[in-house]
C-alpha cells in the first residue's frame, strides 16, 4: 500500500529552570516536533518550507504556517503519524496523527513543495525523553492497515546513503573577509548554494541557543559585534565559551563539510595556523578563501535587494506613523464637530423653546383680547390664520434642520480609504553601495583598533592545501588589503597607545615654565600699580606741600600786618602822651614862673633829666625790634625750605612708564632677545589675556601632540592624528579634555586655525601638522608667536573688525596644574589693614600733611618670584601709621610656601606648589596694645579668609589667610 507510519512516546518531561547570574530566571518549555522533510531540510521541523510536523501544543505547521489541529500532546502515549502517498486513495497525499490508534484530526495535505520528493520522518524535541519507533512492527494497532516505514516496499521506499567526496576528504573553508564589507551577507548567499557545508560560529551558537529557547539578559537582538556577539546567558557553559572549545574539538573528528566563520582569527597568520592543526587529519582538506576586493554581479544584486528591504520597510514605519497621525488629527476634528454640533442643538432647542413660550403667550393675550373685544372677531380670525401659517413654516424648518443633522453625521461617517506604503526604490548613489552597513559591526572598536596592523592574506605555509581567490585575483587582493590598511592607519585611533616618559617629562617642563612666566606677569603688573601709585601719593605729596607753604605764607603776611599796625598804634599813643605832658609842663612852667629862682633852678635840673631820658628811649625801641627782625629773618628760611622741596619735588624723575608694545607699530616680537624683560624690567607678555595664555598652551600642546604621536607609534605608515581623532589623543597625551566650543568654534578645524602659525589640519589627509621643530632650544617662541598674534588681534580690533574678538568660555581661565597644590594667597583682612591707615582712635595720625608711606613695591607684602623659593623680608612702617606690616614669602617652581604677616592682627599664609608639595608660610606678631576700654578680644585679631580653586589637569590649589 501508499501508507506508512512511524511511532514516538513520550516518556519523561523535563522542566529544568535556567537561573542567571543575577538572580533572573526563566523557563525552556518542553517541546515535541514530529513530521515529515527533504532531504537537506532544516534540522528544526516547521523552520523552513521543506517540512510539515505536528508539535506537542496541538499546531499543524506547514510552509511556515502554523493552526491548532490536535489536542496538546501527554506522558505514556503512543501517537502514530501517518503519510498516505496511495494517489487511488481519496486521502492521498496527506499526512495524519493517531493517538494509541485514535485518530486525531483530519487528513492535513502536503504542501505541493513536498510532493514528488522523497520525504524522510523526522522528529525534533527539547526537554524531553522519547521513545522512537521505526521498526516493522507498531506499539499500536490502527483501525486500517498501514505499514511500518522499516517495511516500506521497494517501489515506495528510497534508502540514501551519505554523500562522501571523491577524494575521500571533507572541505573545512576558512573565509577571509576584511571587516565590514559584506561578510556574514556573502556566508548567507553561500550557505544557500552549499547547504551540505555547517558553519561553525558564535553567531551559530547563538542561533542554536535561540532556536533552544534559551533565556538570554540583553535579548538576541544585542551583540557586541558580528563576529563575537557576546553570550550573556548567565550560564557558566556558555558565557565562557566552553561550548565553543568543546565544538571546535569535536568537529574535526566528524566526517563532515564545514566553514569556519571566525572574521578576526582568520585575517591573522598566527590564528589561521593555529585553527588550521585543530584539523590536521586526514579525511580533511584545509581551504582558504580569500574574499577582497570589488564584489560579483551576484553579491552586489543581493546587497541591492537587502538595501531595498531595508529602505521599504523603514518607508512603511514611517508611513504607519503617518496614518496613526492622521487617524488622531481626524478624530480630533471628529470630536470637534461633535461638540460644535451638540452646541448647534442647544441653541436650536433653546429658541425652539422661547418661540413655544412667546406663541403660548400671545394665544393668552389674542385670548384675552377676543373676550374683551367683541368687535374685533374678525381681525382675531386673521391673526389666527397669521399664526397657523408660521407654525407650519416652523414644522416644515424641522424637517430642514433634522435633514442637514443627517448630512453632517453622513459626512463625519465617510472614512478615507485605506491607502498601501508608497513602493520605494533606490537611487543612483544607492546602487553604487557595494557593502550594505549594518548597525553592529563585524568587530568592535577595540578590536579592530588593536589588531588591524596584523591582518594579512593567508598562504600555503600556513597549513592550507588550496586558496581560492572568490571577487579578485591574488595580485590585485594584496594591492587591496594594502590600500585598506593605509586607510584605516590615518582613520583607526590606536586604543592602546602608550606615551613615551620624555614626552611626559617636557609637558611638565612647559607647565612649570608657563607658571614662571604667570608669577613675572603678576609681579610686573604689581610694579606698575605700585608705580602708579607712588606718583599718585607723590602728587598728593606735592599737592599738600604747596598748601601748607601757601597757607605758611598767608600766616606770615597776616603776622606782619598786625605786628605793623601794633606798632604804629604804640607810636601813636606814645606821641600823644609826650605832646599831653609838655602841654602841663608850661602851664605848670607859666604858673610858677613868678616864682623864686629856686624854683627856676629845679625847673633847669628837670629839662636836663628829660634830656637824659631820651637816648635811653631810643635804646628800648631798638632792643625790641630786634627780635622780630630775627623772627621775620626766620620765618623767610622757613619759607624758603618749602621752596627748596618744591623744587625737588618738581626735579625731573627717571622715566618709568612701561613700554607701548600695541603702539609702537616698530616692535620686533622676534628680535627680542630676553622675553622675561624687554626694556625698565617688563616681560614680553606683559599684556596677555587669560585668552592669550589658553592660546599658547594650545599652540605648544598641537606643536608637541603632532610630534609625540609620530615618535610612539613608530610607523612611517601613520602620518598622524586624523581631526577625528584629535580629542581622543589630546585626553590620552595631556590627560584633560578638549571642548572646541570653550574657544568659540564649532569645528576642530576651526580650533587648530586660531594657532595656524604652529600646527595646522592638511587638507588632503585631514592630519594634525606641526610647523615648528621638534627640537627648540626654549618655550620662548611660542611667547612670541602669542605676542604677534595678540598684537595683529588688537589692530584688527582699533580698526572696528568684531572676527577679531574672542569669544572664550570662563572654564579657561583657571590654568591647569601638573599635581598637587598651587596658588596660595594672602589672608584678605591682612591686606585691609596694609592698604588703609585708621583715621580714629588713639593711633590715628595727627593733623596736618603727613610723609607719604613708603612704596610697599620694595620690600612689605609683595612677593618675591624665583624657581628656587628665595625669601622676601618684610618693612616696618613708621608711626603715624600704626597698622604696622610685615610679609614674607616664598615661592617655587617645586614647591615652597607663601605667606606673611601684619601687625595689628592680621596672619596670612598659603600653599603653592607644582608637584603636590606642601609647606606652610606664616608668622604671627602680637597686636598693638588696644585704646582704653577696648576689650582685648575684640581688637587686634583679623578674621579669617579662606579660597580654593582646581586645575582642570586634576590638580588642587588653595590658599587662606588669617
Amino acid at each position: 500500500s501508499g501508507r506508512y507510519m512511524f511511532e514516538v512516546k513520550i516518556l519523561e518531561i523535563l522542566n529544568p529552570s535556567q537561573t542567571t547570574r543575577d538572580g533572573q530566571s526563566g523557563r525552556t518549555r518542553p517541546v515535541l516536533k514530529v513530521g515529515l522533510a527533504t532531504q537537506g531540510s532544516c534540522l528544526f521541523l516547521g523552520d523552513t518550507e521543506d517540512s510539515v510536523c505536528f508539535d506537542s501544543d496541538g499546531q499543524y505547521t506547514s510552509a511556515k504556517s502554523s493552526a491548532m489541529a490536535v489536542p496538546r500532546f501527554a506522558r505514556e502515549q503512543v501517537y502514530s503519524v501517518v503519510v498516505n502517498l496511495d494517489d487511488g486513495s481519496p486521502n492521498a497525499h496527506t499526512i495524519s496523527l493517531f493517538r494509541d490508534g485514535v485518530r486525531m484530526c483530519q487528513p492535513q495535505k502536503l504542501p505541493e513543495a513536498l510532493k514528488g520528493k522523497p520525504l524522510f520522518p523526522a522528529v525534533t524535541y527539547r526537554n524531553l525523553t522519547v521513545q522512537v519507533n521505526f521498526g516493522a512492527e507498531s506499539m499500536t494497532k490502527l483501525p486500517f492497515s498501514c505499514r511500518m516505514v522499516q517495511d516500506a516496499s521497494v517501489v515506495d521506499a528510497k534508502v540514501l546513503a551519505a554523500p562522501k567526496p571523491k577524494d575521500g576528504k571533507y572541505e573545512v573553508v576558512f573565509p577571509c573577509f576584511l571587516p565590514d564589507e559584506g561578510t556574514f551577507d556573502w556566508l548567507d548567499m553561500w550557505l544557500e548554494k552549499n547547504p551540505d557545508y555547517t558553519e561553525l560560529s558564535e553567531r551559530m551558537i547563538l542561533s542554536w541557543a535561540q532556536k533552544s529557547g534559551l533565556f538570554r539578559q540583553k535579548g538576541y537582538d544585542w551583540k557586541s559585534s558580528n563576529d563575537k556577539p557576546g553570550m550573556q546567558f548567565g550560564v557558566q557553559a556558555l558565557d565562557d565559551l566552553t561550548v565553543c572549545e568543546i565544538l571546535k574539538t569535536v568537529a574535526p573528528v566528524l566526517e563532515r563539510n564545514l566553514i569556519v566563520m571566525e572574521v578576526k582569527a582568520n585575517l591573522i597568520k598566527d590564528d589561521r595556523e593555529a585553527l588550521a592543526k585543530r584539523f590536521a587529519l586526514d579525511h580533511c582538506k584545509k581551504v582558504a578563501m580569500v574574499v577582497m576586493g570589488e564584489p560579483d554581479a551576484a553579491f552586489k544584486t543581493k546587497t541591492h535587494e537587502l538595501l531595498l528591504k531595508e529602505k521599504q520597510e523603514k518607508a512603511d514605519q514611517e508611513f504607519k506613523i503617518h496614518q496613526l497621525e492622521e487617524a488622531q488629527k481626524r478624530q480630533l476634528e471628529k470630536r470637534k464637530r461633535e461638540i460644535e454640533k451638540e452646541h448647534k442643538k442647544a441653541e436650536r432647542a433653546v429658541k425652539r423653546a422661547k418661540k413655544a413660550q412667546d406663541d403660548e403667550a400671545k394665544k393668552a393675550a389674542e385670548a384675552a383680547a377676543a373676550e374683551a373685544a367683541a368687535a374685533a372677531a374678525t381681525e382675531e380670525k386673521k391673526e389666527g390664520e397669521e399664526a397657523k401659517e408660521e407654525e407650519k413654516k416652523e414644522e416644515e424648518k424641522k424637517p430642514e434642520e433634522d435633514k442637514e443633522e443627517g448630512e453632517e453625521e453622513e459626512k463625519e461617517d465617510e472614512e478615507p480609504e485605506e491607502k498601501e506604503p508608497p513602493k520605494v526604490s533606490l537611487t543612483h548613489e544607492e546602487k553604487k553601495v557595494l557593502f550594505r552597513k549594518q548597525i553592529v559591526t563585524d568587530l568592535s572598536a577595540w578590536e579592530l583598533s588593536t589588531c588591524f596592523t596584523n591582518f594579512s592574506i593567508p598562504a600555503k605555509e600556513e597549513g592550507f592545501e588550496e586558496i581560492r581567490y572568490e571577487w579578485s585575483k591574488k595580485t590585485k587582493c594584496a594591492e587591496y588589503i594594502k590600500d585598506w590598511l593605509l586607510n584605516k592607519k590615518l582613520t583607526t585611533r590606536i586604543e592602546d597607545l602608550k606615551t613615551s616618559d620624555g614626552f611626559q617629562q617636557q609637558y611638565g617642563q612647559f607647565q612649570a615654565q608657563v607658571n614662571r612666566w604667570r608669577s613675572k606677569q603678576n609681579e610686573w603688573k604689581e610694579t606698575v600699580r605700585m608705580r602708579a601709585l607712588a606718583k599718585e601719593r607723590k602728587a598728593a605729596a606735592e599737592v599738600a606741600a604747596k598748601a601748607f607753604k601757601e597757607a605758611q605764607q598767608a600766616r606770615v603776611a597776616a603776622e606782619k600786618k598786625a605786628k605793623q599796625e601794633a606798632k604804629e598804634a604804640a607810636e601813636k599813643l606814645a606821641k600823644e602822651a609826650k605832646e599831653e605832658a609838655e602841654r602841663k609842663a608850661k602851664e605848670e612852667a607859666e604858673k610858677k614862673e613868678a616864682e623864686g629862682r629856686e624854683e627856676k633852678k629845679e625847673k633847669e635840673e628837670g629839662a636836663e633829666g628829660e634830656k637824659a631820658d631820651e637816648p635811653m628811649e631810643k635804646k628800648e625801641e631798638v632792643a625790641a625790634a630786634e627780635p622780630e627782625k630775627k623772627e621775620e629773618e626766620k620765618k623767610e628760611e622757613d619759607d624758603e625750605e618749602p621752596a627748596k622741596e618744591e623744587e625737588e619735588a618738581k626735579a625731573p624723575d627717571e622715566d618709568d612708564t612701561p613700554i607701548d608694545l600695541d603702539g609702537d607699530d616698530d616692535f620686533d616680537v622676534f628680535g627680542v632677545e630676553n622675553i622675561m624683560d624687554i626694556g625698565k624690567g617688563q616681560p614680553l607678555f606683559a599684556n596677555f589675556s587669560f585668552e592669550d595664555w589658553a592660546l599658547m598652551g594650545l599652540r605648544y600642546e598641537f606643536h608637541k601632540l603632532a610630534h609625540a604621536f609620530r615618535q610612539d607609534v613608530a610607523d612611517p605608515e601613520r602620518l598622524g592624528i586624523h581631526v577625528d581623532h584629535l580629542i581622543f589623543y589630546y585626553n590620552k597625551y595631556f590627560r584633560k579634555s578638549l571642548i572646541q566650543k570653550h574657544y568659540g568654534v564649532e569645528t576642530f578645524e576651526e580650533l587648530v586655525g586660531l594657532v595656524s602659525d604652529s600646527a595646522r589640519i592638511n587638507p588632503a589627509n585631514k592630519v594634525l601638522e606641526s610647523h615648528l621643530s621638534d627640537e627648540l632650544d626654549s618655550f620662548d617662541l611660542f611667547v612670541k608667536l602669542t605676542e604677534e598674534c595678540r598684537r595683529e588681534r588688537s589692530l584688527k580690533a582699533d580698526f572696528g573688525d568684531e572676527a577679531a574678538q574672542l569669544k572664550f568660555a570662563q572654564a579657561l581661565m583657571a590654568p591647569a596644574s601638573s599635581s598637587g597644590y598651587s596658588g596660595g594667597a594672602k589672608g584678605s583682612y591682612g591686606r585691609d589693614y596694609q592698604r588703609s591707615p585708621r583715621t580714629t582712635g588713639p593711633y590715628a595720625p595727627a593733623p596736618g600733611p603727613q610723609a607719604p608711606l613708603p612704596q610697599q613695591s620694595q620690600k612689605g607684602y609683595s612677593n618675591y618670584s624665583s624657581s628656587k623659593g628665595q625669601p622676601k623680608g618684610g618693612a616696618t612702617v613708621p608711626a603715624p601709621y600704626p597698622s604696622h606690616h610685615s610679609s614674607g614669602g616664598y615661592q617655587g617652581g617645586k614647591s615652597a610656601p607663601v605667606g606673611g604677616s601684619s601687625f595689628g592682627g592680621s596672619k596670612s599664609g598659603g600653599y603653592q606648589g607644582s608637584k603636590g608639595g606642601q609647606q606652610k608660610g606664616s608668622s604671627y606678631s602680637a597686636p598693638l596694645p588696644p585704646p582704653a576700654g577696648q576689650p582685648q578680644s575684640s581688637y587686634g585679631k583679623g578674621r579669617p579668609s579662606y579660597g580654593s580653586s582646581y586645575g582642570s589637569s586634576g590638580g588642587k590649589g588653595g590658599s587662606y589667610g588669617k
